[in-house]
């Protein structure tokens, strides 16, 4: 019987816990957004949207590929692999002379620029998070 019941327990919360990211979507304090579907995450991130609604221009800050989380970023938000990342800026650059997003030297750095700039977004692992930024909620 006891068996049974620890089962259930651990049934209930490992979907919790495997359906929290090690990442958090941060955006400046003043962003007007407390949401934001992955689809449009995922735009901002590849250069589709320039600018939020209120006129301040998207500044997307990604991680050096080395770093744990942007592993899962891609995976999860912008649903594609490093190789394909690169091979998609790459053709951006050449058909319309597209960068990538600004990439931080480490998630700290990605923090304190998200901090200081109005139109930034990024990502950092979830221990970082703090009053500094203001964490979206992924749709």
């Amino acid at each position: 019987m006891r068996l049974r019941w620890w089962m259930l327990v651990i049934s209930l919360v490992m979907p919790v816990v495997a359906s929290q990211r090690e990442f958090a979507v941060i955006v400046h304090k003043s962003n007007e957004y407390d949401s934001l579907s992955s689809s449009k995450i995922a735009a901002i991130f590849m250069g589709k949207i320039s600018r939020w609604p209120w006129g301040a221009e998207t500044a997307p800050i990604d991680l050096r590929d080395s770093a744990a989380v942007k592993t899962e970023f891609l995976k999860t938000i912008l649903k594609t692999t490093l190789a394909e990342l690169k091979g998609y800026w790459l053709d951006q650059k050449l058909t319309r002379n597209a960068d990538p997003p600004f990439q931080a030297t480490d998630a700290l750095a990605a923090k304190l620029r998200v901090a200081s700039t109005p139109g930034a977004i990024a990502y950092i692992p979830r221990e970082l998070l703090d009053e500094t930024v203001k964490e979206l909620k992924v749709e």
